[in-house]
């Protein structure tokens, strides 16, 4: 068998089943269904029709679209928080009470970051004007 090389084999249903190293003439013949195609690129998984072998599809993401959209959704709002804590200090250093507008700005923000899913498709918490003297 100095002479091997690679055998697709093909099912009735066009998909490779198995590789089998072959010389091609020994004798030896592929089960009853079965048919042996050479090839140096394909395997398991693949399909042959026409002449042509074709690679089994990548696989699906392990996380769905929506979730995937969450997490970025959530990061938004992480970000949108952060940003909001200098105009607490701003409101702490110039002596100005937080106003209730800002308070409720962050609770949301909070509720979007702590939740385990949600619609992204929503804008995000419309920021506030600035508070008077800050």
């Amino acid at each position: 068998m100095n002479n091997a090389q690679r055998y697709m084999l093909i099912d009735q249903n066009s998909n490779v089943v198995n590789v089998v190293m072959w010389d091609g003439s020994d004798g030896w013949q592929p089960s009853s269904g079965l048919q042996a195609i050479a090839s140096d690129n394909a395997g398991p998984g693949w399909t042959y029709a026409n002449g042509v072998f074709t690679p089994p599809a990548p696989p699906a993401s392990t996380a769905p679209a929506a979730e995937h959209a969450w997490a970025l959704y959530q990061l938004q709002a992480q970000s949108a928080l952060a940003d909001s804590d200098k105009t607490i200090l701003r409101c702490y250093e110039a002596g100005v009470a937080v106003p209730s507008t800002w308070a409720n700005y962050r609770k949301a923000l909070r509720s979007i970051i702590g939740a385990s899913a949600g619609d992204a498709s929503k804008p995000l918490p419309t920021r506030p004007e600035y508070p008077a003297g800050t």
